[in-house]
């Protein structure tokens, strides 16, 4: 079972290459950050903007970017061709 799972937003494909995550490399901290590092995870080099928040919630995706851990869908605060940088959330 892979615990985080790279997707593109726009079709739902994985659509980059990146090292799989496993509970041995991976340790679910909610509030921790995680870096996800491959090639083509995404198009964009940008933050999240202020506009990609519903009120005080983080955004889970950004320029199509999203992922998830365990089924649950991470904050992503970074994207970039070679990787996002994610936040765990809570619950």
């Amino acid at each position: 079972m892979d615990l985080c799972r790279f997707l593109d937003g726009i079709d739902g494909r994985h659509q980059g290459t990146a090292a799989l995550l496993t509970p041995a490399t991976l340790q679910e901290v909610p509030g921790s950050w995680v870096t996800i590092t491959g090639q083509n995870l995404g198009t964009a080099t940008r933050t999240w903007r202020g506009s990609e928040f519903n009120g005080p919630i983080l955004p889970s995706e950004v320029d199509h970017v999203l992922a998830t851990i365990n089924g649950k869908k991470a904050f992503v605060y970074y994207v970039s061709p070679s990787g996002p940088v994610i936040a765990i959330g809570s619950n």
